[in-house]
């Protein structure tokens, strides 16, 4: 099940890997804190300075108004930047002066969602109904976007899958806002039999409230796209390179993870669209006999 904690933990190792001396330094909470309080207990106090900016691995950050000193941080501004404050645990993990905002990546994950994924991609969806005799509609669920295949499976106990031909069925699309979250309807003129239950494999469309019915493949292409736009933002600094052999190789080092975190999102999407298509079996069509 995607998460989009997993996918920003991937993003973090992303931005950071082949990095030397630049990921943000690291102290841990001491001790629990509630979400109101603004005196934050850490492990290496003298560490922080005023105007260093915290941050939670929940997202949360805090702004410093003072040095750090005997343990603690205070006066410190929760919920910096428009993050919202929350309850903090015993050794919660935080980011000093952090590179990127978590709520950028989260930002940038919905982006990548909503603009870059479908139609290129989707998860498979099976469901089933009962069919009722008649010209009849069935709400798709929610992100359904399109039906490929309507089928019955063990017709008079023969332990066998048949497809419902492409002309007993249709989407009807809806825009009407009357039919919620539903994507459409499925429109069924008739089936092979009436008694059992009828199976359809759909396609889903990736979103960003539906990520427990995101593939773990499209999972993974999301943070390559992420990191892309991180550094095409300049929100992720340059690496530590090796020496250049020419002064004519000035193309800069976000410049180059951009491209480098691009082709790989983009490699990786095509492949997995071939694949999916690939997936896909049309159902057949029913041809009355003449005469």
């Amino acid at each position: 099940m995607a998460t989009v904690a997993a996918i920003y933990q991937r993003v973090r190792y992303l931005a950071y890997s082949g990095m030397r001396a630049k990921r943000p330094w690291v102290d841990q909470a001491n001790g629990a804190h509630t979400s109101s309080v603004t005196t934050i207990a850490v492990d290496n106090s003298t560490a922080w300075k005023r105007g260093d900016i915290g941050q939670f691995d929940d997202g949360e950050l805090f702004f410093t108004t003072t040095d750090g000193a005997s343990g603690n941080l205070t006066g410190v501004v929760r919920g910096y930047e428009g993050s919202t404050a929350m309850s903090q645990v015993d050794n919660a993990r935080i980011e000093k002066n952090p590179t990127f905002y978590r709520q950028n990546v989260e930002d940038m994950i919905d982006e990548v969602i909503r603009v870059d994924l479908w139609p290129h991609v989707w998860s498979w969806h099976n469901a089933s109904f009962t069919f009722v005799d008649g010209d009849t509609t069935y709400p798709l669920e929610a992100y359904i976007d399109d039906v490929v295949r309507i089928y019955q499976y063990n017709i008079s106990a023969d332990n066998r899958y048949w497809d419902i031909p492409s002309n007993w069925w249709d989407v009807e699309r809806q825009v009407n806002t009357t039919v919620a979250a539903n994507s459409g309807l499925l429109r069924v003129k008739q089936v092979r039999d009436n008694t059992i239950p009828v199976y359809y494999e759909a396609k889903r469309r990736p979103d960003t409230a539906d990520l427990v019915n995101m593939s773990a493949e499209i999972a993974d292409l999301i943070p390559w796209r992420v990191a892309a736009k991180l550094s095409e933002a300049g929100m992720i600094p340059d690496r530590v390179d090796p020496p250049r052999q020419s002064r004519q190789n000035t193309e800069g080092g976000k410049a180059r993870d951009a491209r480098t975190f691009n082709a790989e999102f983009f490699t990786m999407r095509q492949s997995l669209a071939a694949k999916l298509k690939g997936e896909i079996r049309v159902p057949p069509r029913h041809v009355p006999r003449r005469g």
